[in-house]
């Protein structure tokens, strides 16, 4: 993780701190499992709104430790309000094979989707999922002919569930955000005990006010120059290094991409696992 020595005429500007106190306020409901994870959601929060400037952008992934009523599926929706002004992000359940797969995502990007969320527990597994999160266009042959399709990838992915793993292709290339679990929610209800708001709804009302938020954290960062402030570079994601990274960072907040590093720590298989 960077660690940041500001010096005074440099320190973050003022409207940058309240562009991100405005937008961690729509966190206080969920409770994180270490500040690292409300990185990851603020993360997350930005690239669903910043996406269509990034070349590339990481998958976020959103696990709970052993309860399914931890507000994962809200977090996500939370992002495609943001990004979309809709209360519900596109998803689907991560089934069949690999070439299932393969299909689902092939539709998502030609269809210019800018968000979609797969819902998965256990270990997600593919290869060619990596590739898309990797590079900036995908190319997709037609059928029966040897003419094919060049599509560019402006879509920010997301996969949640329970007990979530990530197999060594994709521990790589996404960064994770472990959420305790609601004590007092009782399946089958419709309350949300842990929220004197509901995100969503604030952010229906007020779109605009906290995509400018986004939009003053990354720019405020821009007015600073890149040096000293510039996180490591990450060669697969520069540009939500850039635009995400490293203003949280900017921010002083814990580098999110801290749950990738740990991914990469995992001895031989790279298995990202939560914390049972």
């Amino acid at each position: 993780m960077m660690t940041l020595d500001l010096a005074p005429s440099l320190s973050p500007r003022p409207e940058a701190v309240a562009a991100l106190e405005l937008l961690d306020s729509l966190l206080d409901g969920f409770r994180f499992a270490s500040p690292v994870d409300r990185s990851v959601a603020l993360s997350a929060m930005m690239t669903a709104v910043l996406r269509p400037k990034m070349t590339t952008s990481p998958l976020h992934a959103i696990t709970c430790r052993g309860s399914h009523w931890a507000g994962k599926s809200t977090l996500v929706d939370l992002c495609a309000a943001l990004a979309t002004g809709k209360d519900r992000c596109p998803s689907m359940t991560r089934g069949g094979g690999e070439a299932e797969l393969g299909r689902r995502v092939r539709s998502v990007i030609t269809d210019g989707d800018p968000i979609f969320a797969f819902h998965h527990s256990g270990t997600f597994r593919s290869r060619s999922f990596r590739t898309v999160l990797e590079e900036p266009r995908s190319w997709y042959p037609r059928q029966g002919g040897r003419s094919g399709q060049l599509v560019v990838n402006k879509t920010a992915f997301f996969v949640e569930g329970t007990a979530l793993k990530l197999c060594e292709d994709l521990a790589r290339c996404a960064v994770v955000c472990t959420l305790e679990p609601w004590p007092s929610f009782e399946e089958g209800t419709l309350a949300r005990p842990a929220f004197d708001f509901h995100p969503i709804d604030r952010v229906l009302k007020d779109r605009d006010a906290y995509q400018n938020a986004v939009r003053e954290m990354s720019r405020g960062f821009g007015f600073v120059g890149e040096e000293p402030f510039r996180c490591a570079p990450l060669s697969l994601f520069e540009t939500w290094n850039t635009l995400v990274r490293s203003p949280l960072v900017w921010l002083g907040r814990p580098d999110p991409a801290a749950s990738m590093t740990a991914a990469r720590e995992k001895p031989r298989t790279r298995i990202l696992e939560a914390a049972q």
